[in-house]
């Protein structure tokens, strides 16, 4: 800001490409999930979510390893978490 000085990093941006199946854990950070493109299922400990391009889901810190599915065509995803302490 005009020479201010830099406090500190607050959330961490991944993208993850042509995703066909995976599974993954947030180390008990909650995350912001943006399907930019494909269709598929979030598969949680809690249950199976189907997700399509254009939405955006809250992954509770809570959630485990949880599995990312394409159904029709693969998913392009947009995570954003928190810092981790």
């Amino acid at each position: 800001l005009n020479g201010g000085e830099y406090m500190k990093s607050c959330f961490e941006m991944m993208l993850m490409e042509e995703v066909k199946d995976i599974e993954i854990t947030f180390e008990g950070r909650f995350a912001s999930i943006v399907i930019t493109r494909g269709e598929g299922i979030i598969s949680t400990n809690v249950r199976d979510f189907e997700v399509k391009e254009g939405e955006t889901y809250i992954i509770p810190a809570s959630t485990d390893v949880h599995r990312y599915l394409a159904t029709k065509r693969n998913l392009d995803i947009v995570i954003s978490l928190p810092p981790q302490y």
